[in-house]
């Protein structure tokens, strides 16, 4: 078992050699792009459309809320849209946190059931 404290080349270099042997033993295929097969513009609102359109073609959020059933739940009670007034960045800063935190929930092992 290699330390890692010890540093010597000669510790290095088979430990290096143990793992390009893992991944023989694997034998991944290793398909690297090259420039010529990359696109030569990029349109960062087409992207999000095509990953959107995935998204409702597979139902991402309805089979994720599926998947999740039996898991422990998690439950998150939000106030009022707008208690204190008028919408304001404020608001948006407060809505980011509470769907990070839901998210969060949901990647790490609970079912979270959403209403809007």
């Amino acid at each position: 078992m290699l330390s890692l404290t010890d540093r010597s080349p000669n510790r290095m270099a088979a430990a290096t050699q143990a793992r390009r042997a893992q991944l023989l033993l694997l034998r991944l295929p290793v398909e690297r792009p090259t420039l010529a097969s990359l696109p030569m513009t990029f349109s960062n609102p087409k992207q999000e459309e095509a990953v959107i359109d995935y998204w409702r073609s597979i139902n991402a959020f309805q089979t994720s809320l599926e998947q999740s059933k039996g898991r422990p739940p998690f439950s998150f009670y939000d106030g009022p849209p707008f208690a204190t007034g008028l919408p304001h960045c404020g608001h948006l800063n407060a809505g980011t946190i509470k769907d990070i935190v839901t998210r969060h929930a949901h990647a790490t092992g609970h079912h979270v059931e959403r209403k809007f």
